[in-house]
């Protein structure tokens, strides 16, 4: 009987469920929060880079209004977000985004 609980609680833990809710911190319409929505709406342009920080060269730069696809955050202190693979911007430069 334990080999039948334990295969319930294993199957139960590796299902993957739709409830997970990103927590954002919003003030003045500025995401200020850890965890990331899934869409973020540029506030500020700004200069998309190469890495995490201003010594990354710019790749390209986006514009105020712009929907972009949130991917991570910056390690050592979150203050960038990583929109595509190698495309940095500052976190403070965006808004929270419905779409």
């Amino acid at each position: 009987m334990n080999k039948y609980l334990f295969l319930f609680l294993l199957i139960c833990y590796i299902t993957p469920t739709n409830t997970v809710q990103s927590i954002v911190t919003v003030e003045d319409d500025i995401i200020t929060g850890v965890s990331l929505p899934d869409w973020g709406t540029v506030c500020v342009a700004s200069d998309v880079r190469g890495g995490p920080d201003e010594m990354y060269d710019t790749r390209y730069s986006v514009w105020v209004g712009q929907v972009v696809r949130l991917h991570d955050q910056s390690r050592l202190d979150g203050t960038w977000v990583s929109i595509g693979a190698a495309q940095w911007m500052p976190l403070r430069n965006l808004c929270w985004s419905n779409d």
